[in-house]
């Protein structure tokens, strides 16, 4: 089969790129699918964001009719990805492609329950075209129903990784860290009340590092702010060569959201045996069984945070049953092979 996947350019910043890593990455994947990919969308200003789209919108014309494309798999998210993948989506069935669109908005249902009825209208137009709408996790099956006209045309594919040999946790490290933007949907400001709050009594050496784009610009300014430059240092944006020395020190993965997908960094960190604390939404608690393979706290819940932050970073043996736990569940459930060849077999259906 002919798939052109259409989603974001590798400069890009986040977890949608790493989930489409995984698929341009896998030898395998590409000579099952004869995988082609243009991205739509590149991370800079406005007026150069609609130029680098229209060029693409014309690449992804001559792809399709010159390579026989059979499939166009689309990652959309939230806001003007909508309209813009849409536009793709409906084009490549005008021109008689299958298309799949694969969603990966943290926010979509708040975003879209804030648009008044003719963009309303819009959105439900451009994603019901799709022969497929992936969503990350049950939790947003009820929110989709009220958006596909075809109900069937839902599936829910969890998001992946590659996953070590064998469990390489080490529990005797000293590292907290967080992995993500630094903005405010991911809690950053809960997760540094939550360290000021135990500061006393959390052991000299843990340390607590921060991983990911400060957008905004002020992370050294909130450290300070809280006194908390002993115990907390950003380290900017983790690439993939240093993801795994990074994951091998560190004792916990804390990612305290309000809004997500399905956060590859949890299962990344996990896949690693790095226990987990993060928040009850979306599709985390499909991931992190509280009090089995890791702990997860309403979000904006600043003590509960801080107490799970504190009692697993001292409870040696309890992080230690995490970790065996996390790392077997990356391994029935969220390992890459089951993932692509969930895809593999989805694209067969499609074109059945």
């Amino acid at each position: 089969m002919n798939v052109l996947m259409v989603g974001v350019d590798k400069t890009s910043i986040g977890g949608m790129l790493t989930v489409v890593e995984n698929y341009w990455n896998s030898e395998f994947f590409c000579k099952k699918t004869n995988l082609r990919y243009i991205p739509s969308v590149i991370n800079k200003s406005p007026l150069i964001k609609i130029l680098y789209f229209l060029i693409a919108f014309l690449r992804i014309f001559a792809c399709i009719l010159l390579h026989q494309i059979d499939i166009v798999h689309i990652h959309m998210a939230e806001r003007t990805s909508v309209y813009r993948e849409g536009l793709v989506a409906k084009f490549a069935k005008i021109l008689r492609c299958k298309v799949i669109i694969h969603m990966h908005g943290a926010d979509i249902e708040q975003w879209y329950d804030s648009l008044g009825s003719i963009k309303k209208k819009i959105t439900r137009y451009f994603i019901s075209c799709a022969d497929k709408v992936i969503i990350l996790g049950e939790n947003w099956r009820s929110f989709m129903e009220r958006i596909v006209s075809n109900k069937k045309r839902i599936e829910v594919v969890y998001n992946a990784v590659d996953v070590p040999p064998y469990n390489k946790y080490n529990p005797d490290a000293k590292n907290i860290i967080f992995l993500g933007m630094i903005i405010p949907r991911k809690g950053i400001l809960d997760l540094l009340d939550a360290l000021k709050s135990i500061e006393l009594q959390l052991p000299k050496d843990i340390k607590v590092l921060l991983y990911g784009n400060d957008k905004n610009k002020n992370i050294q300014a909130l450290i300070s702010e809280r006194n908390l430059e002993k115990r907390v240092s950003f380290c900017g944006w983790l690439d993939g060569k240093n993801r795994a020395c990074c994951f091998q020190t560190a004792i916990i993965n804390v990612l305290p959201s309000y809004h997500e997908g399905l956060p590859m960094s949890i299962l990344e960190t996990m896949a690693y045996g790095v226990p987990n604390i993060s928040t009850t939404i979306a599709a985390i608690p499909e991931v992190i069984k509280n009090g089995e393979n890791g702990m997860i706290v309403n979000p904006g819940d600043v003590s509960s945070l801080a107490n799970a932050i504190l009692y697993l970073a001292t409870e040696k043996k309890l992080r230690k049953k995490f970790s065996e736990a996390s790392y077997e569940t990356i391994c029935k459930k969220f390992a890459i092979e089951q993932h692509l060849n969930h895809i593999i077999s989805l694209y067969e259906t499609v074109l059945s």
